[in-house]
């Protein structure tokens, strides 16, 4: 695999262990893992692999995206009521307390920052995406080798790479 390739594939397998939960990796290391051992030379099982593990980064990248946005509109709320209710109807008390909550989602956004996570899953998303391009061209190569144990073989290397660094989520 190209020295390219496998710097992508390490950045995105960093940014997975920040992104997915504890169990999603192991569940992704433990599918690596069994890949490698048994079908290495499988496009197929791999091509699934990725597709899990971009469908997982989805759900992680709306999740990050539906709590920015939760938090925004809680913030903003609560600000506007905090402040009517402490000029308007001249009512402090309710002031304090949905000033308190609008404070209190702001610092939720500031301490768990959903919109970062969002763009770590899309960056990651699109790694994976360069990853499987570079993957693709390489078992065209693989394709084009006339000996068909020399094909396998080159097909289980490159997938070998790839199944390695994503077997190591499990230990993250």
């Amino acid at each position: 695999m190209e020295p390219m390739s496998f710097t992508l594939l390490t950045s995105a397998v960093e940014a997975i262990a920040r992104i997915l939960s504890r169990r999603a990796r192991k569940q992704l290391g433990q599918e690596a893992l069994l890949i490698s051992q048994r079908e290495p030379e499988s496009k197929e099982r791999l091509l699934s692999l990725f597709d899990k593990t971009k469908k997982r980064l989805a759900w992680a990248w709306m999740i990050g995206m539906g709590m920015t946005i939760v938090l925004f509109v809680l913030f903003i709320g609560m600000l506007i009521t905090a402040i009517a209710s402490g000029v308007v109807w001249d009512k402090p008390i309710w002031s304090i307390v949905f000033g308190t909550v609008s404070g209190g989602s702001l610092l939720s956004v500031i301490l768990w920052k959903p919109f970062e996570k969002a763009f770590q899953a899309t960056a990651t998303v699109q790694i994976l995406e360069m990853i499987i391009a570079g993957l693709e061209q390489e078992w065209a190569a693989c394709s084009a080798i006339q000996d068909p144990l020399a094909r396998v073989n080159c097909i289980r290397e490159a997938n070998q790479v790839a199944l390695e660094q994503i077997a190591k989520l499990s230990s993250s």
